[in-house]
């Protein structure tokens, strides 16, 4: 900052001890440490813009993987063995499981060890598990879905859900757009010499 520019501010001591400084317009300067933290906060924030769309997608294409390979699944039958029901959750409107069941695959005399609950997981929507809870039951057989490549890997819910579309082009490229733009802004305010005014009279 040239001499030019340091007769322009004027320093203002607050009544709790606190200097604040205004330039020639009278709007408040930010100070250099609150400005390299804001540059910090705004690279951040861009690097967070430019890695979560690329972390969706990938998580998305995952989910559509995984509900594709178990729509293959062979039907069979299963004894449950064990169950246990979680306290409904109110915010996401799920009840988590926790099961064990026989799987008898047809054609073969021995059985096979499975916990899957549907493809999305241990939880179901609170709704579905009212009634399922009387459907299943400790010792019941009941309709299961298997790998037959890996019979231990089995659903008690059958995975018909429509495959998710993947998230699109344009909002990914918008998204890293947005968070170019954060993260250059962030540099560039730390690589400027001139003080940030905060706002005030314009007169």
């Amino acid at each position: 900052m040239g001499k030019r520019d340091r007769q322009q501010i004027r320093t203002l001591k607050m009544p709790d001890g606190e200097k604040v400084e205004f330039d020639a317009q009278g709007r408040v300067l930010m100070s250099r440490s609150s400005q390299v933290m804001l540059a910090v906060m705004m690279i951040v924030i861009g690097c967070i813009l430019l890695g979560l769309p690329w972390m969706i997608r990938s998580q998305a294409q995952t989910r559509a993987e995984r509900l594709a390979r178990m729509r293959t699944f062979s039907e069979a039958t299963c004894t449950i063995k064990d169950i246990v029901w979680g306290e409904p959750d109110p915010e996401y409107g799920t009840t988590r499981v926790s099961v064990d069941y026989q799987v008898h695959v047809p054609g073969q005399t021995g059985t096979y060890i499975a916990s899957g609950v549907s493809w999305e997981g241990t939880t179901l929507a609170s709704g579905d598990a009212d009634w399922r809870k009387r459907e299943l039951l400790p010792g019941k057989r009941v309709p299961c879905w298997y790998d037959p490549a890996d019979p231990t890997e089995a659903l008690l819910i059958k995975a018909n859900a429509e495959v998710p579309p993947p998230m699109g082009i344009g909002l990914l490229l918008g998204l890293s757009a947005a968070g170019l733009l954060f993260a250059w802004a962030g540099i560039a305010t730390l690589r400027t010499k001139k003080r940030l005014a905060l706002g005030g009279n314009d007169d």
